[in-house]
C-alpha cells in the first residue's frame, strides 16, 4: 500500500509537469475524442459560456484555441489571465481547474461501456469505497459507546446467565463463519470486566471463552489458509490468551462447585451442562492444536466425546425456551467497539440464533472427532491404521482427505486442524514418526521396506513436497481448492516429466504409473467439486458422467498394471470400491442420455458448435495432460452416444435396461466394500451409495416398464449424495 501511495504520488507530479495541452489530449484520447472533434463541438456551448469568463479561458487553455465572442485581447479575458499569473495562497486552486463544462460536452459524445476518470482511477479502488452514513456500508456510522460508559449487569438470575452463556457461544460461532471479533465476540462487555464478576460459573465461562478464541486464532493462523477463505485474522487489540489444560479444570470445579449438586431444575443442569461443554471442547481443541503424538488424539477423541454429550443435554434443555429472547441477554452491546471497524473491509452481520448455533457446534464437534480419530482410515475388519506398512499409502490418505472434506464440508477450524496435522512434519496424524510422507510415497511406489535405497531414492525425494502440497490444496476451500487443483496439474505435469525422465531406480515403471494416477486423482477431484460448487448445469451432466467414466476406466486400468498379485484387504476394498464408481458413472452417464433422448432436460436448443465449446471449456484444461488418460474430446463423446442410440427410437427403453444392469453392478461391488470394511466413515460412504445405486435401480425399472405411461414425471436431486442424484419419480 505504500508502494501504491509513493506512486500516485509521483504520478501527480509528473502530471503536474506535464502540459495541459498533452494531458487534455490524452484524456480526451480514453473517451475515444481527439482535440479537433471536442473543438467542434465547443460551439453548441459557446453561448453558455461567453458570459464566463473564466470557464472560457480553461477552454482555451487546454485547447489552445479560442473561443468565438471572447478573443484573448478582450479585456475580459485579460482580466483573467492576469488574475491567473497572480500568486495564489490557496494550493487547491493551482492544481485544480474547473472542467465541468468539459465533462457535459463530453457527456454527449459518450458510448455505452465508456466513462470520464483520471489516469490514476482504477475499478479496483473504486470498489472499496463506502458511503459514509449508510448503515449497510458504513459500519462506523452510528452512536459509539465507551466500554467504561457500559453498565455491567451483576445481578442476574440464573435464567440471565444461561442467555449470557448461549449468547456468547453463538458469537463465537458467527465469529467462526468470517465476521469480526468486534462485531461478534466483544460486544459482551463480560469479557471487559472479569473482576467484577460474582458468579464463578460465569466467570469461567466468561475467561474459557477468551481462551477459546485465541486457540482458534493461533490454529488457523499456523494453518496458513485464512488468505484463501472470507475470514479476517485480525485480533483488532484484544487480549487472547490461552489457558494450561490445569488452570481450566480449576475454573471448571470452581464454577461447578458455586452450582448445588441437589439442584436437578433446567437451569441448573443447563449452567453446569453449558461449563462442562465448553471447558471439553477447548480441551480437545488444546490437545488437537498444541499436540504432537497420537496419544494427545485419543485425548482429544475422549474430551469431544464428553463435549457431544453435554451438547445434546444443552439443546434439550434450552431455557427459557423462546427464540426471540436471544437479543435479550444482558451485557451485550452492539455499537461496543465501532471505533475499531474501520480497518476492516464493510459488512453487515447478525448472530446466529442458539438453535442455530448449537446445530453448528454438534457439526463440529462430529468433524474434530474425525480427526482425531485419523479421519477413520480403514483397516480390515477396523477403523484405524497405526503402523501397518501395507496398507497405507498416500494416495490412500489423499483420497480419504477428499471423502471427508466432500462428506462433511468441515468449517475454517477444522481444515486448519486437519492441515497442521498433516503437513507438519513434527506431528503423527495417520502413522507414526517413523512413518514420514516419505515412506507413503515409496509404498504407492511399491517399495519395499527392507530395500536400502528407498529414503535416498532421488525420485521420492522430488515427489514427495508435490505430494504434500497436494494435500494442502485439499484443506482449502472448495472453490478455492478447485481453482488450486487445477494450477497443481499444470505443476505436476511439467516437474514430474523431467522427474520420470532422470529416474534411474530399479522401479521407473512403477514411478511412471505413480504419476499418472495422481494425475488421475487430482484431475477426479476437479471435476467432481464442480458438483460442490453447483457449477453444472442439468444438460452438462451427461457430459460430465461420461469424462469420469473415461477417466475412471483408466485409472482402474493403470492400477491393474500396478497390482498383478493378489491385494490385501484394504487394497482390495479400494479397488473394489473404485469398480463399483466406474460402473455408477457409467449408469449415469446412459441415464442421462436417455434423459436427452426423451427431451426431459432443459437446454437442448443449443448448437453443436455451442456445446462443444462448453465442452471444451470445461475439460481441456484438464484433459490434455502428459500424465493421465488420452483426452476424451467432445467428438468422442458424440461417438458414444451415437453408439448407444443407433436403434432409434427402440433403443430409448434399451437405454434404461443397461442403466439398470449397471447400476446392478455398481450395488454389488458397494455390498463387497461394506463387508471389508464394518464401520468408519468409508463404511457410511459405501452405505450411501449402495441405497444410491439401490434407489436408483429400481426407478429405472419402474419407468422402463412405464415408458409408455404418462402419468410418471421424472426428476432428479443431490439429496442423498453430494456427486450422484437421486432418480425420483412422481405422478401427474
Amino acid at each position: 500500500q505504500r508502494d501504491r501511495e509513493t506512486e500516485r504520488q509521483s504520478d501527480r507530479e509528473t502530471e503536474t509537469l506535464t502540459h495541459k495541452r498533452g494531458l487534455w489530449r490524452k484524456t480526451t484520447t480514453k473517451l475515444g475524442m481527439n482535440v479537433d472533434q471536442l473543438e467542434q463541438t465547443l460551439p453548441s456551448v459557446r453561448e453558455e459560456v461567453q458570459d464566463r469568463p473564466v470557464e472560457c479561458f480553461a477552454i482555451s487553455n487546454l485547447t489552445g484555441a479560442g473561443v468565438d465572442g471572447v478573443n484573448p485581447g478582450d479585456g475580459g479575458c485579460r482580466e483573467v489571465q492576469r488574475q491567473s499569473r497572480e500568486p495564489k495562497s490557496d494550493r487547491l486552486d493551482e492544481e485544480w481547474l474547473d472542467v465541468t463544462d468539459q465533462c457535459n460536452v463530453a457527456i454527449r459524445q459518450l458510448h455505452p461501456g465508456q466513462m470520464i476518470h483520471g489516469p490514476n482511477f482504477t475499478l479496483q479502488d473504486a470498489m472499496s469505497v463506502i458511503e459514509l452514513g449508510d448503515p449497510k456500508m458504513d459500519i462506523g456510522a452510528g452512536s459509539r459507546i465507551r466500554i467504561q460508559d457500559c453498565p455491567v449487569p451483576l445481578l442476574l438470575t440464573t435464567d440471565q446467565i444461561i442467555l449470557v452463556c448461549d449468547r456468547l457461544l453463538a458469537c463465537i460461532v458467527t465469529w467462526l463463519e468470517s465476521h469480526l471479533l468486534p462485531q461478534t465476540v466483544f460486544t459482551c462487555v463480560y469479557l471487559f470486566n472479569l473482576d467484577k464478576i460474582d458468579h464463578p460459573g460465569l466467570r469461567c465461562f466468561c475467561k474459557v471463552s477468551i481462551a477459546l478464541v485465541g486457540l482458534s486464532f493461533d490454529a488457523i493462523a499456523a494453518a496458513a489458509i485464512s488468505e484463501d477463505e472470507d475470514f479476517i485474522r485480525h485480533a483488532f487489540g484484544f487480549s487472547l490468551e490461552s489457558l494450561s489444560e490445569d488452570h481450566v479444570k480449576e475454573l471448571l470445579r470452581e464454577g461447578l462447585l458455586f452450582i448445588n449438586p441437589n439442584d436437578t431444575s433446567p437451569q441448573g443442569e443447563g449452567i453446569s451442562s453449558r461449563l462442562e461443554f465448553l471447558s471439553s471442547f477447548y480441551l480437545a481443541l488444546l490437545r488437537l492444536v498444541r499436540g504432537k503424538t497420537q496419544q494427545d488424539l485419543r485425548v482429544a477423541e475422549a474430551f469431544l466425546r464428553v463435549a457431544a454429550g453435554n451438547l445434546r443435554e444443552m439443546g434439550a434443555n434450552i431455557f427459557p425456551g423462546s427464540e426471540s429472547q436471544d437479543e435479550l441477554a444482558p451485557g451485550f452491546y452492539p455499537d461496543l467497539n465501532k471505533h475499531l471497524l474501520p480497518v476492516a473491509p464493510p459488512r453487515t452481520h447478525k448472530i446466529l440464533s442458539r438453535k442455530t448455533a448449537f446445530q453448528m457446534l454438534e457439526t463440529w464437534t462430529l468433524n474434530l472427532s474425525k480427526i482425531s480419530r485419523g479421519l477413520d482410515v480403514p483397516l480390515y475388519g477396523a477403523t484405524t491404521i497405526v503402523s501397518n506398512p501395507s496398507t497405507l499409502t498416500s494416495l490412500s490418505v489423499l483420497s480419504h482427505v477428499a471423502r471427508y472434506l466432500a462428506q462433511d464440508n468441515p468449517s475454517i477450524l477444522s481444515r486448519s486442524i486437519l492441515k497442521n496435522w498433516l503437513i507438519t512434519s513434527q506431528r503423527s496424524f495417520l502413522f507414526d514418526s517413523s512413518r514420514t510422507w516419505e515412506r507413503l510415497v515409496a509404498m504407492d511406489i511399491n517399495f519395499s521396506e527392507d530395500e536400502p535405497y528407498v529414503s535416498e531414492s532421488e525420485c521420492v525425494v522430488k515427489l514427495t513436497p508435490l505430494v504434500t502440497r497436494l494435500a494442502l490444496n485439499l484443506c482449502k476451500n472448495r472453490g478455492r481448492a478447485r481453482r488450486r487443483l487445477l494450477n497443481f496439474l499444470e505443476v505436476w505435469d511439467r516437474m514430474v516429466h523431467n522427474i520420470v525422465k532422470q529416474c534411474q531406480c530399479p522401479s521407473r515403471e512403477n514411478v511412471h504409473r505413480f504419476c499418472t494416477r495422481v494425475a488421475n486423482f487430482v484431475v477426479e477431484q476437479h471435476v467432481l467439486l464442480g458438483f460442490d460448487c453447483e457449477l453444472y448445469s442439468s444438460g452438462e451432466m451427461c457430459s460430465v458422467y461420461a469424462f469420469l467414466a473415461h477417466l475412471k476406466q483408466f485409472d482402474s486400468r493403470v492400477t491393474s498394471e500396478e497390482h498383478p498379485t493378489p491385494l490385501n484387504g484394504t487394497r482390495l476394498m479400494e479397488s473394489t470400491f473404485n469398480e463399483g464408481t466406474l460402473w455408477l458413472y457409467r449408469a449415469m452417464r446412459t441415464f442421462f442420455i436417455w434423459m436427452e433422448e426423451t427431451g426431459l432436460l432443459p437446454n437442448q436448443s443449443a448448437g453443436g458448435a455451442e456445446r462443444a465449446m462448453t465442452y471444451d471449456l470445461r475439460f481441456e484444461a484438464i484433459g490434455r495432460r502428459t500424465f493421465g488418460p488420452p483426452y476424451f474430446s467432445y467428438d468422442q463423446f458424440t461417438d458414444l452416444k451415437r453408439s448407444l442410440t443407433y436403434q432409434g427410437e427402440s433403443a430409448i427403453g434399451e437405454l434404461l435396461r443397461e442403466s439398470e444392469t449397471l447400476l446392478g453392478f455398481a450395488k454389488r461391488n458397494f455390498d463387497s466394500s461394506m463387508r471389508l470394511c464394518r464401520e468408519g466413515a468409508m463404511f457410511t460412504e459405501f452405505h450411501r451409495l449402495f441405497t444410491l445405486s439401490d434407489a436408483n435401480m429400481k426407478s429405472c425399472a419402474r419407468l422402463r416398464r412405464a415408458v409408455n405411461e404418462p402419468l410418471k414425471r421424472c426428476s432428479i436431486e443431490f439429496s442423498v449424495h453430494n456427486h450422484f442424484p437421486l432418480i425420483k419419480l412422481h405422478d401427474g
